[in-house]
């Protein structure tokens, strides 16, 4: 029986609040609407109760997705200063929470974080906020 390789592409998830989180846009409509009960529209993401995350799983296992739960939120977290213009960093953030003076927004992907960065923002672990999610 032949066997072939597919190319899976990963999205990482984040387990906050008993919930699971994730951002992805989804070229193929029936992928969407496969996983449009979880979709909360203010906020373009997707938001998976604990119980139902096996479910999410298989969804996207049938059309070559991984979802990666990520256990570390801080390597995705980024600082800025309230004021500073942080449109660009928000599109792809999952949660923001505001430190004091300070904005933390946690990352949908390093990617993101990168790119972050590149807007302005500080990596969490370069400051000294102190940021629980």
């Amino acid at each position: 029986m032949p066997t072939f390789d597919v190319n899976r592409e990963e999205i990482t998830a984040f387990e906050v609040d008993g919930t699971y989180l994730f951002k992805q846009y989804f070229n193929r409509g029936d992928v969407f609407d496969a996983l449009e009960s979880y979709y909360n529209s203010d906020k373009y993401q997707f938001e998976v109760p604990e119980g139902e995350l096996d479910d999410v799983q298989q969804i996207l296992d049938e059309y070559f997705f991984d979802l990666r739960i990520e256990d570390d939120l801080h390597n995705y977290c980024v600082v800025m200063e309230q004021g500073e213009d942080y449109s660009d960093v928000l599109r792809n953030s999952v949660v923001t929470r505001r430190r004091g003076s300070s904005v933390v927004f946690l990352m949908k992907d390093l990617l993101s974080v990168e790119q972050a960065v590149e807007h302005g923002a500080r990596r969490l672990s370069e400051t000294d906020v102190n940021a629980r999610l």
